[in-house]
């Protein structure tokens, strides 16, 4: 494997619907480089050279990966899966009122059915393999029976996963409490049984380190820039007082996990990363919620609209930091295209 001498990475954190804090800050940076470079047809995607994630950032990975109809140039950007998000969330967390009585909020059974979401996947991604995709991409599931990480992969340079695209996110969405474990085959007809990467992997940052190292694909003279994106974090504390028993500590445990997870992750990557490589730009995004909800299935309007302000009100407080992405992003996209 030959090492690729300059990397552009994007990785997005596991979240639910607030998958669409990441999307409203793509959906800016695309518009604003579209301004800058006067190319209404510009990509955010294009900036990128790799592409992976977890749960509802592996959606946005995928999705931002789609080749268009002769495989050359993307499919959808940033602004079309940010209003697909907005539109069809409120129909995958959706559960009647004798749905929610038999699933007991999700202490009895799955809180959703899956049916909407494979439905969505159908539609959106087809019958699209891994290898179709336009960047080399890595989705991040959990494989319940040898219990450790399964990785999906994809693209251009990376080893492709014998997996069609909507089975690989099936997998890495089948959130627990939320969706029922999915049960998937590969193109030999191989089944697996996987469930959210968000259990071990909510950021999917050092798991894709990892395979990048190991594949050869980098080494400390590769430089790179690397965006990672999360979904929001509440800036309230956990009640202590409210957490006494199994079916108290539920949900709160998840978000601890999910939050805990991303925020070691990122804090061990910034440091291998400065270790390791001689040229590395680590730059994380993560907005604070403010008035919406870190709840992963909050599909509310008025949720909806909480978590597009968060992200617009990160870019109005941070200008140099916002100003500096877009520089690094202008800058990756103008190598990649030279």
């Amino acid at each position: 494997m030959t090492v690729r001498p300059k990397l552009t990475i994007l990785s997005i954190d596991g979240g639910g619907i607030r998958g669409v804090v990441p999307l409203y800050l793509l959906d800016r940076l695309e518009q604003e480089l579209r301004s800058r470079l006067n190319d209404p047809r510009f990509f955010i995607s294009s900036c990128f050279n790799v592409l992976s994630g977890t749960s509802t950032g592996a959606i946005i990975s995928a999705g931002l990966s789609m080749p268009d109809t002769e495989g050359k140039k993307p499919l959808y950007d940033a602004h079309y899966i940010l209003r697909a998000y907005l539109s069809a969330g409120q129909k995958i967390f959706r559960a009647s009122t004798w749905e929610s009585f038999k699933s007991l909020g999700g202490l009895r059974s799955s809180k959703y059915s899956p049916v909407a979401l494979e439905k969505y996947f159908d539609f959106f991604f087809k019958k699209h393999s891994m290898s179709e995709l336009l960047y080399d991409n890595m989705i991040v599931a959990y494989d319940l029976e040898n219990r450790k990480p399964f990785l999906f992969t994809g693209g251009k340079h990376f080893k492709n996963s014998r997996f069609q695209v909507k089975d690989a996110l099936r997998a890495s969405t089948s959130a627990p409490i939320y969706f029922t474990p999915a049960t998937i085959q590969d193109h030999h007809g191989v089944s697996h049984t996987l469930v959210d990467g968000g259990v071990v992997a909510n950021s999917s940052n050092l798991v894709l380190m990892q395979y990048l190292l190991t594949n050869g694909y980098i080494d400390s003279t590769t430089e790179l820039t690397w965006l990672s994106l999360g979904t929001g974090y509440n800036k309230s504390s956990v009640e202590s007082a409210d957490l006494n028993g199994a079916l108290s500590w539920l949900f709160p445990l998840l978000d601890i996990l999910n939050t805990g997870s991303s925020n070691n992750v990122t804090d061990q990557t910034a440091v291998i990363l400065s270790s390791l490589f001689q040229k590395a730009n680590f730059i994380r995004v993560s907005p604070a919620l403010h008035k919406a909800s870190d709840e992963l299935d909050d599909v509310s309007p008025e949720n909806l609209k909480a978590l597009q302000e968060s992200a617009q009100l990160y870019i109005s407080e941070h200008p140099q930091e916002w100003e500096s992405l877009v520089q690094h992003l202008l800058k990756s996209y103008t190598e990649n295209h030279a």
